[in-house]
């Protein structure tokens, strides 16, 4: 038998229910304008007003800070029109007034002309400049050569319906320009270290980086995790004498032993991006007959010498700053190729995720260790080639 009384109390908690929301959405239709207005401005973002004459000195050297963020150099910035310092043969600096602007030009608030390499995406570049200039209701056109691909960036008043032209910028591509940045690979040590499901997560991150394979026989679970997770990783194994129990190569092992245990690394496993030998105790002729015997397989080997060793005592924001600058200092130094062994916890690694942008827009780009050590190997060809010419 149906319950008649549980029916109609349903129906007449809909009706209530249906009631209250008619109130509420009347209530909200008949809010007064101001509180509408505030509502409105909560939700658009600040801006700055400025003064022209304010603009005309703020706005062309906050333009060059975004630049800069590009790895682009003071020298290649120039503005026809503009007085420069320059050194003539007197050794006497003088100030002297660069080529004259066309009348059509000389009543604009600055133009910049930017010599880029090829290797900047110069629409980037204008999205950047383009967020800035709308914090200050300044807005900007750009267009493309389809012959050169140089490209020019026009600015104007938001508010101006006419979009009067106030100042130009002209990004002029040059082959001969190279920005002072280098390759980068990042190898994360002990992810012992790191609780099970952040390493999952780190595996699955989109960055290229390589990682230590962790030891088989303390953490096989862990082992097992990076090679299933198909990431690039390498292979430590150590030299030492009879009292380094924990050494994969001593010298107290019988030749047949420690070659057969370079056979087993390398059969077992032929996916690492490479073996790094450490040699605490500096025993150079036994490595010298190790690094001989690995020579013999496709898998390749180093000396730990080739690595960037950064630990960091610091927190993660400042640890990853600190890591920037180095390889920033390095780069600058003239190294192409840096391959740093790091000790990341997870919320360093999840930190340097966050930032590594900043230093791929100045050019920097990271590598796998195996793409790291094609692309050197790369390089020593062609110079090789070039030396036979």
């Amino acid at each position: 038998m149906i319950n008649l009384y549980s029916v109609k109390s349903r129906f007449i908690l809909l009706g209530i229910l249906f009631l209250l929301t008619l109130i509420l959405l009347i209530i909200y239709l008949n809010r007064k304008p101001e509180e509408k207005i505030l509502q409105e401005v909560k939700d658009t973002p600040s801006v700055k007003q400025i003064t022209a004459d304010e603009a005309k000195k703020i706005l062309p050297g906050q333009i060059d800070s975004i630049l800069f963020t590009y790895g682009l150099k003071k020298e290649w910035i120039n503005e026809p029109g503009q007085f420069k310092t320059v050194e003539k043969q007197t050794k006497k600096k003088q100030k002297v007034k660069e080529e004259k602007l066309p009348p059509s030009k000389e009543t604009l608030w600055f133009i910049k002309e930017v010599s880029v390499p090829k290797d900047i995406p110069v629409s980037l570049v204008n999205l950047d400049i383009t967020k800035y200039l709308s914090s200050f209701e300044f807005s900007s056109t750009s267009s493309e050569d389809p012959k050169t691909f140089n490209v020019t960036m026009k600015i104007y008043n938001a508010k101006d319906s006419s979009k009067k032209t106030l100042a130009e910028i002209y990004f002029i591509y040059n082959d001969k320009l190279k920005r002072d940045a280098a390759d980068v690979c990042i190898i994360l040590d002990k992810l012992e270290d790191i609780p099970m499901q952040d390493v999952e997560k780190i595996l699955k991150d989109s960055e290229k980086y390589s990682v230590v394979l962790p030891d088989m026989v303390r953490r096989i679970d862990l082992q097992t995790v990076v090679l299933d997770s198909k990431r690039d990783y390498v292979i430590f194994a150590e030299i030492g004498n009879e009292e380094d129990i924990t050494a994969e190569f001593r010298t107290d092992m019988r030749e047949k032993d420690w070659r057969s245990r370079i056979r087993s690394i390398c059969y077992e496993y032929d996916k690492a991006g490479g073996v790094i030998l450490k040699n605490p105790r500096k025993i150079y002729r036994y490595e010298n007959d190790i690094l001989n015997e690995f020579s013999r397989y496709r898998l390749p080997v180093f000396k730990d010498t080739l690595l960037i060793k950064f630990s960091g005592e610091e927190k993660s924001d400042k640890k990853i700053s600190l890591l920037f600058r180095d390889i920033e200092t390095k780069a600058n130094s003239g190294y192409k190729f840096l391959i740093y062994l790091v000790n990341f916890s997870a919320e360093d690694f999840f930190e340097f995720e966050r930032k590594v942008f900043d230093l791929k827009k100045k050019g920097y780009k990271f590598l796998s260790f195996s793409d790291m050590v094609k692309k050197i190997k790369n390089r020593q060809s062609e110079k090789t080639e070039d030396l036979n010419k």
